[in-house]
């Protein structure tokens, strides 16, 4: 179970970095922008983070029952992105609606 809380920690810190690195790009005329984008390392390397994740989130899956690997998983992800992010009070109660809903789900 605590590999899915990490998962979701690997996710959370990924989106937040990958966001910000689409706004760089290396500047080469050759390359169309979008190669420009994915091959800067501002969003290469939390990408290849990212993906490394998912890998650990598909063999964790096998081990942790799916009722309680995904919700874990995305809402964990969930709020770290909102942390790391700069957001509005509204942004927290609706996080806090979510974590409310999880909660609900998982004691169910």
């Amino acid at each position: 179970m605590i590999w899915i809380i990490v998962v979701g920690l690997i996710w959370g810190l990924t989106n937040t970095f990958m966001e910000k690195g689409t706004k760089k790009s290396l500047n080469l005329p050759y390359l169309p922008e979008f190669f420009q984008t994915f091959l800067h390392p501002r969003f290469f390397i939390p990408f290849i983070l990212n993906q490394a994740g998912s890998v650990l989130y598909s063999l964790q899956l096998g081990q942790t029952p799916l009722k309680l690997a995904v919700p874990i998983a995305n809402s964990t992800a969930f709020l770290v992105t909102i942390l790391l992010d700069k957001r509005s009070m509204r942004t927290y109660f609706g996080a806090s609606l979510v974590i409310l809903g999880i909660s609900l789900c998982l004691n169910s």
